[in-house]
């Protein structure tokens, strides 16, 4: 019995022998004992199973995707941008603090604090001087500035004449130089609007948090983008000028302006009675038309509302962080411009020398401050406006009898009534 059974054992033996061979020359995976002999299963190729790492990509991708997403929305819904909550305008000899600053020197930004005279910023209130420059002199043919409500939406205008008179840097001159001497002194464009924006806020005793310097091309590029822009043209407009390269010619009537017309429009002047004002006028009609097209494009239009922000941030030097831009402008667009409101700093034209300038009135100038631009819950007083008389020749009667006149009235145009503004023509 033990030798039959040590005789199976070596047969056994022989037949794994040869299955261990035969598998070693097929280079095939060796079956274990118990299973030699039987039927071999088909086996699956690899393509059939999806390794295991390309499941955790996939799990990785949808994990950042929604990382994403919410990072977004936290974004959209806590994010918002700081700003100076100090009062800027104050004189040294004011009870009223200057700016005040942390450890590092930088504003200090974190919320609404009350002043020691009681000033307390509405942090939801913004102002952004906008200067449009020409292509020559650096003078700024377009002086804006923007104060914009991201809680109620309502955005308010207000447009400085070019040629008002101010005394800034020991300089008496229009105020469409200030950019331009700063620049020429610094040789720099962002130090040049950083002390134009003192100079604004000393002068008009206001809070500028954002600056932006706008090359008036532009104009024609955004006007372009969104199709072209409908204006009332009041009369034939026939202007050349070669040392700037600036050549209006325009036919009255209701028209489709494209952007070259579109900037002849906005720089024409010559031929207005009221000279600048009439320009500014004829700006309030245009910019509150652009903004309605801007506003639609966004709206409809993704190709035109790119273009837009392209040609924007191609022409402009701004302090504006990407973050920044992208809370306010869709704030903006969400804005109701038939409520738009704008006005211009009253002035009267008349002479300083050889130069024609333009002299504002003090208590129209502080009315438009408080109505238009004040980014705090009180009014700015008497005694805190322009205290360096920067906007008055003492040495000139005319323009001291105009700073000082009493009980002219404030002229606010609402988006709704831009069609209705009479230009008068010479």
């Amino acid at each position: 019995m033990d030798q039959k059974n040590n005789e199976n054992k070596t047969e056994k033996s022989g037949e794994q022998a040869e299955i261990f061979e035969q598998a070693a020359a097929e280079n095939e995976p060796i079956a274990a004992p118990e299973e030699a002999g039987r039927e071999e299963p088909a086996r699956r190729t690899v393509t059939e199973e999806k390794p295991r790492y390309l499941l955790i990509v996939g799990i990785l991708i949808l994990f950042f995707i929604a990382a994403a997403v919410l990072c977004g929305f936290l974004y959209k819904s806590y994010y918002r941008p700081t700003v100076d909550t100090g009062v800027p305008f104050a004189p040294p000899t004011s009870d009223v603090p200057a700016p005040v600053s942390d450890e590092s020197g930088a504003p200090e930004t974190d919320g609404e604090k009350p002043n020691d005279d009681g000033y307390v910023r509405n942090t939801n209130i913004v102002n952004f001087l906008v200067l449009g420059t020409d292509r020559v002199a650096l003078n700024t043919d377009v002086i804006m500035i923007v104060n914009f409500n991201s809680e109620t939406k309502q955005i308010n205008i207000v447009q400085v004449m070019r040629d008002t008179f101010l005394r800034y840097d020991g300089v008496e001159d229009r105020i469409n130089t200030v950019y331009g001497h700063f620049y020429n002194k610094t040789g720099s464009s962002d130090k040049a609007m950083q002390e134009v924006e003192k100079v604004f806020e000393q002068t008009f005793s206001i809070q500028i948090d954002y600056y932006a310097l706008v090359d008036l091309t532009v104009f024609r590029e955004v006007v372009d983008a969104v199709g072209g822009v409908y204006i009332n043209v009041p009369f034939d407009y026939d202007y050349d000028d070669p040392w700037q390269d600036l050549y209006i010619h325009l036919k009255a009537g209701y028209q489709l302006l494209d952007g070259n017309k579109a900037e002849q429009f906005v720089r024409y002047r010559a031929g207005y009675a009221l000279a600048d004002k009439g320009r500014t006028d004829a700006q309030k009609m245009f910019f509150s038309a652009l903004l309605a097209r801007v506003k639609e494009a966004f709206k409809t239009n993704v190709s035109a509302a790119v273009n837009v922000g392209t040609s924007v941030l191609r022409n402009m030097d701004t302090n504006l962080t990407g973050a920044e831009m992208g809370y306010y402008i869709p704030l903006m667009m969400q804005a109701d411009l038939s409520a738009l409101r704008m006005t211009t700093v009253y002035g009267e034209g008349l002479m300083v020398g050889p130069k024609a300038m333009v002299g504002v009135n003090r208590e129209i100038t502080l009315t438009v401050v408080n109505r238009m631009l004040n980014v705090y819950n009180r009014d700015v007083t008497d005694e805190l406006f322009d205290t360096g008389r920067a906007l008055v020749d003492s040495s000139n009667e005319e323009m001291v009898q105009i700073y000082y006149k009493t009980g002219l009235p404030v002229e606010i145009v609402s988006g709704d009534k831009t069609d209705e503004i009479y230009i008068i023509p010479n």
